[in-house]
């Protein structure tokens, strides 16, 4: 997008190269190009953090979307927002900006919920085709919204750790020494409001437990 290059200039000098390593090795060629005007493709994978999913959504919205399918790897109720402004075929949202990217782990399962005037299953398959996992369909859009774990796992391990970060200059492990017992205790209760109020919904859930243990 127009004055927010991301990490496009440093896959330029890269001679337009993302290289992987960990469980998936090899090393991708990746066409970088500026405005969406340029793009042909049908499916749209749009992987941004939420707090840009306004401005997304605004440039999106002037453009004629109505043979695409884009989908925002982000979650977060974004495809609600470009549902209302856009003229997309559907929208789809799922419950690292780098020339190098370290894979520490492939998923078991790939929810996705879809918001479409007309959704069939031609273009099912035409998604499912690019994942290398089965993609569980979602019934609506409020069961991907509800699994968004990151306000309930990451804030109050951030939080409860700032002295920690302070201390350390941020070197510890997040995961293993961040999650106390009295962190996890905070999650687990945040889990619960988060069913619950999913339940009042008529979405019924799994816990962040049952969920990580999934994936």
């Amino acid at each position: 997008m127009a004055g927010h290059p991301g990490n496009a200039s440093k896959i330029l000098e890269n001679d337009g190269y993302l290289i992987a390593n960990g469980l998936l090795n090899g090393r991708v060629t990746v066409k970088v190009g500026h405005g969406l005007s340029q793009l042909t493709e049908s499916i749209l994978l749009i992987a941004i953090p939420s707090t840009v999913i306004d401005l997304v959504v605004r440039e999106l919205a002037g453009h004629d979307l109505s043979d695409k399918l884009p989908m925002f790897i982000t979650g977060n109720s974004a495809a609600c927002r470009a549902h209302m402004v856009t003229n997309a075929k559907a929208v789809m949202e799922r419950a690292l900006p780098r020339t190098v990217l370290a894979f520490r782990g492939i998923k078991k399962r790939l929810a996705l919920g879809v918001l479409a005037t007309e959704f069939e299953q031609e273009d099912r398959e035409k998604v499912a085709a690019i994942f290398p996992i089965p993609v569980e369909w979602c019934p609506n859009i409020l069961e991907t919204f509800f699994s968004a774990l990151n306000g309930i796992v990451h804030v109050p391990t951030a939080v409860m750790n700032m002295s920690w970060m302070e201390t350390t200059d941020g070197d510890f492990y997040f995961y293993r020494q961040g999650m106390s017992p009295g962190v996890c205790s905070v999650i687990e209760a945040l889990d619960k409001e988060r069913l619950a109020v999913a339940a009042a919904y008529n979405v019924h859930l799994r816990s962040v437990m049952e969920t990580y243990n999934a994936n």
